[in-house]
Order: structure tokens, then sequence, then C-alpha cells
């Protein structure tokens, strides 16, 4: 047998053998990813409860510290004036609440969106409100106790009424955490986590309710 011979006999048998290790390739590369595909989608599916927790918990918190710098900034507000600033606060139903502050002893009205009218929360022509939709109408503050308005008084760092206090209970939009945020009569700001069960990293459990 010539070399010329063998040479064709080779060429003939790798073009014989190739398709056929080509379709191994092939198949065994499609198996590599659809397993790849299905792993995936099993870990996003298993992934996607912690993913909506975590949003969940910063929408929470981000709402959470918007209402205590509100009434840290009306505390400021009084402290800079050297006057007493009146807080109001309202709650008609889950989804509709508002606070708000003004100059003096008189209480302003939070739900009232008219800058004209008398009873509108503003210092020095500064709208001080907050409500539902700033913090994204999330159903946050779950309830409201108190009897709808404070007055501070800057020179005695104190509430002008005593027996007056200010408690909200806040609650994250599926209910997996919970805070509360207490303003005292002596001024004081305080947000802690209701109970263990829906304890928010950062905040203390609440003590003795509160």
């Amino acid at each position: 047998m010539t070399s010329n011979t063998r040479v064709f006999k080779l060429i003939n048998r790798t073009q014989k053998y190739a398709p056929c290790a080509l379709l191994q390739q092939r198949g065994f590369s499609l198996v590599e990813l659809i397993m790849s595909i299905l792993l995936t989608a099993i870990g996003a599916t298993f992934a996607l409860p912690t993913i909506n927790e975590m949003v969940e918990k910063r929408e929470f918190t981000d709402g959470a510290k918007k209402l205590t710098a509100f009434f840290s900034l009306v505390q400021v507000e009084s402290v800079n004036r050297n006057q007493i600033v009146t807080v109001s606060y309202s709650k008609t139903h889950d989804a509709d609440w508002c606070v708000g502050a003004v100059l003096g002893e008189t209480a302003c009205n939070c739900a009232q969106s008219t800058a004209t009218d008398t009873d509108y929360c503003a210092i020095a022509s500064v709208p001080m409100v907050l409500d539902e939709y700033d913090v994204g109408d999330n159903g946050l503050v779950k309830s409201m106790t108190g009897d709808g308005a404070y007055a501070f008084d800057p020179i005695r760092g104190l509430f002008v009424d005593s027996d007056d206090s200010l408690l909200l209970e806040l609650q994250s939009e599926n209910g997996n955490y919970m805070l509360d945020l207490t303003v005292n009569n002596a001024g004081q700001i305080k947000v802690c986590s209701k109970d263990a069960e829906h304890k928010v990293s950062g905040y203390p459990i609440c003590s003795n309710g509160s």
C-alpha cells in the first residue's frame, strides 16, 4: 500500500467519525447549559424571599428615620428660635396619618394643605408637615397614642404640659418588622423594636413596652 493510499484512508476515517464526535460534544454542552439554567432558577427561587425581606426592611427603617428626624428638627428649631413649638399629629385610618409643627402654643392642622389658611403647619413660612406620602404610603404608622398635640418649651427642654407624650407604633408593609417611636415629656425621642419576633437590627427590644 502506497503512502498516498494510507493518507486518503486516514482522511476518510476522520471524516466518518468527526460528525459523531461533534454531535457528542454539542450534546454535552447543551446538557451543561440546561443544568446551569436549572440551578440558577432554583437558586433565585430560594433567594427571592430574602431579597423581598431586605427591601421591606430598608423601606421600613427609612420611614422610621424620617419620622425621628422630623421630631428632632422641630426641637432644634424651637431651641434655635427660643420659642415654643407645638407638634400636632393625626391618624384617621390605616393609610392616612400626618404630623406637623408650628411656632407658639396653638396647634396647627397637619392635614391642612392650603398654605394661606391660619391653621397650616409651617415655621417661618417653611412647611413643617410629614405624612404617609413622604414615606412611601406603605402603612408605616400602625397607631398613634396621645391627645393630638404637644408643646415643647426650649428653655426648660420639656413639654409645656407634663402629662403629654406621644407613642407611634410603626409596622413594615408585610408586618415582619415593628418599632415603637416615643417622644416623652422630657423631649426625649426613643425608638426600639416592638418585640423579639419583629426585631429590627440596630434597634434594641423595648423594655416595659416602651
